[in-house]
């Protein structure tokens, strides 16, 4: 392999490193997060150290989705915990890009609500924009007054 790739590689892991670093402080808004969520490493059941940890506000992607970690825990101990499946440990970052608009995930408390300005792309393909001043825990169907369609919708 040429030095050429060898920087290049270098580089990702640079950026990787930092990113993730700045995502785990708080540093960075689910929209920033989900701007550059190629940078994040996929998740996996050994978890970043490889021993089957996972520590609050650790991000990731699992299922074209942007993830972060709201409960400690050992995957080891907890098989079935993952991303999508256990929303007491993993929270979905949201944003509001409508380019970027992510299929919509059922919220189950405020750690893990629309805030007032984030988008989903809902069932319809349309995209929506939460209107509430409080967090959002309602879908564009069960509440429509909760959120505003935006024109346009993302793009492809």
């Amino acid at each position: 392999m040429s030095s050429k790739y060898n920087g290049l590689e270098a580089a990702l892991r640079s950026a990787r490193l930092n990113a993730v670093r700045e995502i785990t402080a708080g540093e960075r808004t689910g929209t920033d997060v989900i701007a550059c969520e190629e940078l994040l490493l996929p998740w996996t059941k050994e978890g970043p150290k490889g021993d089957g940890s996972h520590e609050v506000g650790e991000p990731c992607t699992n299922a074209g989705q942007s993830w972060h970690c709201c409960q400690a825990h050992n995957c080891n101990n907890n098989p079935d915990i993952e991303p999508g499946q256990s929303p007491a440990h993993w929270a979905p970052y949201h944003t509001t890009d409508p380019a970027r608009a992510k299929p919509f995930i059922q919220p189950t408390g405020a750690h893990d609500a629309y805030l007032k300005g984030e988008v989903c792309l809902w069932t319809d393909g349309k995209v929506y924009r939460s209107t509430m001043e409080t967090a959002n825990a309602y879908s564009p169907a069960d509440y429509p007054q909760g959120w505003q369609e935006i024109e346009g919708g993302a793009s492809t």
